[in-house]
């Protein structure tokens, strides 16, 4: 963007009150292009640091989808073996249900624009 501005004065002090402005006016632009830039960079460093994020809530997902493959592997054994596995049905319902809670809040996170 190209502003041009003409300024035609009358005398030295007129001139050196425009000159103030223009400065005052050119400081502010300036204040305003940093802070921008400043937001900027946090913004780019936030949707980076989200997406890290979703990386590992989703490596998390499939570990845990992992364990359950086992501790079902493990409970079909020891079922198959004579063995009570009460405490072992408790332990895989409540890993299904963290792992479900944990695939839950990859939608939830604010997809970057």
């Amino acid at each position: 963007m190209k502003i041009d501005v003409h300024v035609h004065l009358d005398g030295t002090e007129q001139q050196r009150r425009v000159e103030d402005k223009l400065d005052r006016l050119l400081s502010a632009v300036q204040t305003l292009i940093t802070k921008e830039n400043r937001m900027s960079q946090q913004m780019d460093a936030l949707v980076e640091q989200v997406a890290k994020t979703d990386g590992v809530i989703e490596s998390a997902v499939v570990a845990f989808n992992g364990f359950g493959r086992q501790l079902t592997d493990l409970q079909n054994e020891l079922a198959a073996a004579g063995v009570d596995t009460a405490k072992l049905d408790a332990l895989r319902t409540d890993l299904a249900a963290r792992t479900d809670a944990l695939a839950a809040a990859i939608p939830a996170t604010p997809v970057a624009p």
